[in-house]
């Protein structure tokens, strides 16, 4: 077994994004869309193989966790609701790549 073709790692990071909140009218108003701005963690496990020569394949796997934000919003007689969005998500990368 030649070790130096294969790599595992961990990573973390920082993420940003945009949530849109936007919801259809019902008997007490309608509710206008918002944006709101979150951020959050980024985490990940990946693993390279060299396959031939400069030619790799990579598998990783990533999970984000965005921090919760509340938002309001009033519908058309004037009732305020209140709520909180949370934002997460997983992704899943396969591929084929070049080392120069």
């Amino acid at each position: 077994m030649i070790y130096q073709e294969r790599l595992a790692y961990a990573k973390i990071g920082y993420t940003e994004g945009t949530l849109r909140i936007s919801a259809s009218g019902n008997a007490m108003g309608s509710f206008p869309q918002q944006s709101l701005q979150t951020s959050g963690t980024a985490f990940g496990l990946g693993y390279k193989q060299i396959l031939s020569g400069s030619i790799y394949g990579f598998a990783e796997a990533n999970y984000v966790l965005n921090n919760p934000k509340s938002f309001s919003v009033t519908t058309d007689n004037n009732l305020v609701i209140s709520s909180v969005a949370k934002a997460s998500g997983y992704d899943v990368l396969l591929g084929i790549g070049y080392r120069f």
